[in-house]
């Protein structure tokens, strides 16, 4: 039980280095739309805050498309060698891996396992939603917070592993 809550541990250590970056840059610009737009008295809408906005809003997204699959081959790396939490900044190693693996079919895992993980999130919602219907909530939510979220996530960190395996195969890559 110790080393699976060492493993976690490092797991969000891991997590909180890479969200590190995009909260350095984005804190800021939300408390500066916040700040001017409290301090004109208009609303966000009403001024060009919400362009600002969408700019912050593009910034993450870019962010995340493009770090959260490095993000998983990191940890998948870090698990490979034996949880030490210096494979997860490895950097060379996950590029030859993703270069081993081939950029294009990186690129195809990550749309075909984003759309089957979004597909099984809505399935998710969906199931709430049916209980919310009929006035169980708290059953939806229950039964899709301990059934279909965590399938999901095992099949996002499982279809991360393989892909990772895949790369490594080459022997040099250590």
């Amino acid at each position: 039980m110790e080393r699976l809550v060492h493993q976690w541990i490092k797991s969000i250590v891991v997590t909180l280095v890479y969200v590190i970056p995009i909260t350095i840059i984005i804190v800021p610009l939300i408390f500066i739309i916040a700040i001017t737009s409290f301090s004109s008295g208009a609303n966000l809408v009403d001024t060009n805050m919400f362009k600002t906005f969408g700019l912050v809003s593009i910034i993450i997204g870019l962010y995340l498309v493009i770090i959260y699959p490095i993000f998983f081959m990191s940890l998948a790396n870090m698990a490979k060698n034996g949880n030490n939490i210096d494979n997860a900044f490895k950097f060379n190693v996950i590029k030859n891996t993703i270069s081993y693996v081939g950029l294009g079919n990186f690129v195809i895992w990550y749309i075909f396992t984003g759309l089957i993980f979004l597909f099984l999130l809505l399935v998710g919602f969906g199931l709430s939603d049916i209980f919310n219907m009929i006035h169980f909530k708290f059953i939806g939510d229950l039964l899709a917070s301990l059934t279909v979220t965590p399938f999901a996530m095992i099949f996002l960190y499982r279809s991360a592993s393989l892909i990772y395996l895949n790369g490594s195969q080459d022997d040099t890559l250590d």
